[in-house]
């Protein structure tokens, strides 16, 4: 039976190639579809962007029930429980989103000078990062919910890919979430971060959070708040930088 770490890879790598998706298919609708200053075709690609979020989102939700599932079986735990899919997102928050990352950036673009045709790419692109952010919200927020409601479920755990970005790195280096706490899942346009479930404390580390979590101490020792937040920045933006030198010095002591 594959471990609770392997179910969970399987879940993100799962929900990374649904990002992609969407990331693609919001990406093509907004280039075939935008016409700056046309009410009628907005509205049109306002409705085709709700009736896309809300088909990647129940995909997103599934995914995250079949895993919680999954992972509920190898944890051995009692009884049954089956989480419930997250809600529709807000027709107000894809609307409101759309706008602003869509219209309001192209138009930015172009009055600072940007092509035509590049202010229009850098505006696809940032409506499909937060239109894929909107989706997986709800394997996350199925995750979360069901944690809350099942008795077994301790807590949650974020888990990210092999290189996130020193946001995530931070929040991952911070371990399981138990359910007495309050937290929410933080997440950025094209993030790639999942909840996981989590059964037992002595089993709560998963993924890289133990090793990030080694990394945020060493880094930060001493500081606190911002300061420790800028300073993980600066190390996590320039770690390939000192692996490279470590490794030149080492080489270049045989």
């Amino acid at each position: 039976m594959a471990t609770q770490n392997q179910l969970a890879e399987a879940y993100r790598v799962d929900q990374a190639r649904l990002s992609a998706q969407v990331t693609r298919d919001v990406l093509a609708l907004w280039l075939a579809s935008y016409e700056p200053g046309n009410a009628a075709a907005w509205r049109a690609l306002l409705a085709a962007l709700e009736a896309l979020v809300a088909r990647f989102r129940r995909q997103a939700s599934q995914s995250a029930i079949s895993y919680y599932m999954e992972s509920r079986g190898e944890a051995g735990v009692r009884g049954l429980y089956v989480p419930r899919a997250a809600p529709e997102a807000p027709r107000e928050l894809v609307e409101t989103t759309a706008q602003v990352t869509g219209p309001r950036v192209y138009g930015r673009g172009v009055s600072a000078g940007v092509p035509e045709t590049q202010a229009r790419q850098n505006a696809g692109v940032l409506v499909a990062g937060n239109m894929a952010r909107i989706v997986l919200d709800a394997g996350r927020q199925t995750i979360l919910d069901a944690v809350e409601e099942d008795r077994e479920a301790i807590g949650w755990a974020r888990i990210g890919d092999a290189n996130p970005c020193a946001f995530c790195a931070m929040l991952i280096s911070r371990g399981p979430v138990f359910s007495e706490e309050t937290a929410k899942f933080q997440a950025h346009p094209h993030c790639a971060c999942i909840a996981a479930p989590v059964w037992s404390r002595d089993e709560a580390w998963l993924g890289h959070s133990r090793d990030l979590y080694e990394q945020w101490k060493r880094i930060t020792k001493g500081l606190s708040g911002a300061e420790a937040r800028r300073a993980w920045r600066r190390y996590w933006e320039h770690r390939d930088d000192e692996a490279s030198d470590e490794g030149s010095e080492g080489g270049s002591q045989r």
